[in-house]
């Protein structure tokens, strides 16, 4: 009989110590999910987790009630049936689900997989809290999958920050764009790799046959992928809408703070939900991402409305590259999904990036100055409609009913927040700082990888910038007064008509629509015109000029705005039938309202500031 020594024993735990370190060492510290996009039963996908190691025994499975870049609860935990999570002989785990998101798993220690079916956002029957497409998922078998993480997969509490796996099988003639990390398996096996569920959640992937294109710009390389079910829009020709406005910010910034930038566009059809149900609910736009933007817009053959759209909506998301990726508060870098902490500063997130959206376009002459004007009146206009209210207090608010129906502001008086921040920069530098300045040395003070703290971003800026600062800060970002437009503007020469009364040529009220099934332009809500005109004329020509989509906004703007009174001919088409309708524009009292108007002899600081704001040079 063997007998071990003193020694021995010692060497036997200091293995046993060693193999069970190992053993630690192999366990699983990732979550890996599985999804067949091949078997799709009643617009519903079932998901397959393989849990990391470590759960204690009694855990919490978490699936987000608020995302970021969204301002309202969504609870995608009730996009999710059929849960169930089983040890590794296949036996079931006791759980219950409190409220619509977490569900909490008991003898969670054991906890070998868990499955369960995800339905789409877009086809759910519940639209009380209707999920905004870009910020949802679509299941469409065969042709198109939209695939929103924070829709399809969730987290255990506090362990959120761990490395997931996505395996994906999916039809050989499917493509998936996203800006995850790739590796294809097969021609129908996808894995997708990412750090944490923060990252996760900041990356939407679409499946669908592939149509993409990319370029660089400076040093990113952008990458296009679209979903046009009629073949009517190809990601050459969004990819070529794109281009000025890439450039533009390259321009703009000089070097790109990322390596590489996915825009990922999904075009519905006539034949598809919004358009063929009356009850459902369009959420045309996109959804901002640090290394993407997913957007949703209608699928229309006209180019240069086509155009004009996208261009306004890549531009502002394509920005966020500058905040919040590189500038944003610890509510945003460690975002509890399942109760936030929301930021005050939407000023900075959404109204300076829909300001700066703007500003470039003005700036590489993709916007004349008049439309730049114009499109800064609109913002004047539109925050009008909103409540006097501290926009800081709005913010950190958000996501409460009562103020989201505020929320929209963030694009109108949250711009001209930003523009009249630059007002005051401008002047207290002499023409040599301006917001753009201010951002870029918030990015390089912070970065991806260093947030601020929330309640200290407005002192560092004043410190940063001007005591002047403080006081435009307190009245009109932490104070509910409402801009002073007539003291901003005489800065750059430019004069605020808040409400005058003027002579005018018109032809009368009526509207002009859009018939998608003859793609003709047609008179609406004909009321008193001097032209002929009845409801649903569609409008072949002006003056002799075939009027499309590529000089609609030039020759309409000839009976929308008549400069004086000269007879107009249009040829229209009624009833199937083709006449000439004419008629002059009568002499009418008008209200003008929020104009703005150049000053005619600015002064050479004015011109030098103006000169700075809408090219940002100096000299």
């Amino acid at each position: 009989m063997y007998r071990m020594t003193r020694s021995g024993l010692w060497m036997m735990v200091l293995l046993m110590t060693c193999l069970a370190t190992l053993d630690s060492a192999l366990a699983q510290d990732k979550y890996v999910y599985e999804l067949d996009l091949n078997k799709v039963e009643k617009d519903q996908v079932q998901v397959s987790l393989s849990p990391p190691e470590g759960l204690p025994k009694k855990a919490v499975f978490v699936m987000p009630s608020v995302i970021p870049g969204s301002y309202s609860k969504k609870d995608y935990g009730r996009f999710i049936n059929s849960f169930s999570p089983v040890d590794k002989k296949g036996k079931k785990l006791p759980f219950k689900v409190k409220g619509k998101n977490n569900f909490y798993i008991k003898k969670a220690h054991k906890l070998a997989k868990i499955t369960y079916n995800v339905e789409d956002t877009w086809d759910h029957a519940d639209k009380s809290q209707w999920v905004f497409q870009p910020g949802g998922s679509n299941i469409e078998a065969d042709s198109n999958f939209v695939i929103n993480h924070h829709a399809f997969f969730g987290y255990f509490e506090d362990k959120k920050m761990m490395p997931f796996e996505l395996h994906f099988e999916k039809p050989a003639e499917m493509y998936g764009s996203c800006a995850l990390e790739k590796k294809s398996i097969s021609a129908t096996k996808d894995i997708f790799y990412s750090e944490n569920y923060v990252r996760l959640v900041d990356s939407p992937l679409m499946y669908c046959e592939p149509d993409t294109v990319s370029y660089m710009v400076n040093n990113t390389r952008a990458y296009f992928s679209v979903y046009s079910p009629q073949g009517l829009v190809s990601a050459e020709t969004v990819a070529g809408f794109c281009q000025p406005i890439a450039d533009a910010l390259g321009n703009f910034f000089g070097t790109l703070p990322v390596d590489e930038y996915h825009f990922i566009f999904y075009f519905p059809g006539r034949e598809q939900k919004p358009f063929v149900d009356p009850n459902a609910m369009a959420g045309f736009g996109a959804l901002e991402h640090s290394y993407s933007s997913l957007y949703y817009l209608p699928e229309i053959p006209q180019a240069e409305f086509l155009r004009g759209m996208i261009q306004d909506v890549a531009a502002h998301e394509f920005l966020h590259i500058l905040t919040p990726l590189n500038v944003h508060s610890e509510e945003i870098e460690d975002f509890d999904f399942r109760d936030p902490k929301m930021s005050q500063h939407l000023w900075m997130y959404e109204g300076i990036t829909e300001y700066f959206a703007m500003l470039i376009q003005v700036r590489d002459g993709i916007l004349s100055t008049e439309e730049f004007i114009e499109k800064l009146e609109q913002k004047i206009a539109s925050a009008n409609d909103f409540p006097d209210m501290s926009f800081t207090k709005m913010s950190k608010n958000i996501i409460q009913e009562s103020m989201q129906d505020d929320y929209l502001n963030v694009y109108q008086k949250g711009a001209l927040i930003g523009m009249g921040l630059d007002m005051v920069l401008m002047k207290e530098s002499k023409g040599k700082y301006g917001t753009r300045e201010l951002m870029m040395d918030l990015a390089a003070k912070y970065g991806p990888n260093k947030p601020f703290k929330d309640d200290e971003l407005i002192d560092e800026i004043v410190e940063m910038t001007y005591p002047a600062v403080r006081d435009f800060f307190n009245k009109y970002v932490i104070g509910p007064d409402d801009l002073d437009y007539t003291a901003l503007l005489k800065t750059v020469g430019w004069k605020f008509v808040d409400q005058a009364i003027t002579q005018a040529y018109d032809y009368g009220s009526f509207r002009i629509g859009f018939n998608m099934e003859t793609n003709r332009f047609v008179f609406d809500n004909v009321e008193d015109s001097t032209l002929d005109i009845k409801d649903e004329d569609e409008i072949l020509a002006i003056n002799g000029k075939e009027l499309n989509m590529e000089n609609v906004q030039e020759l309409a703007g000839v009976f929308m705005d008549p400069q004086d009174d000269s007879e107009l001919k249009l040829l229209i088409n009624r009833d199937g039938k083709e006449m000439e309708v004419k008629g002059k524009p009568k002499q009418v009292t008008k209200e003008v309202t929020n104009a703005i108007v150049p000053i005619q002899e600015p002064n050479a600081e004015q011109q030098q500031y103006l000169k700075f704001w809408l090219t940002g040079k100096s000299e």
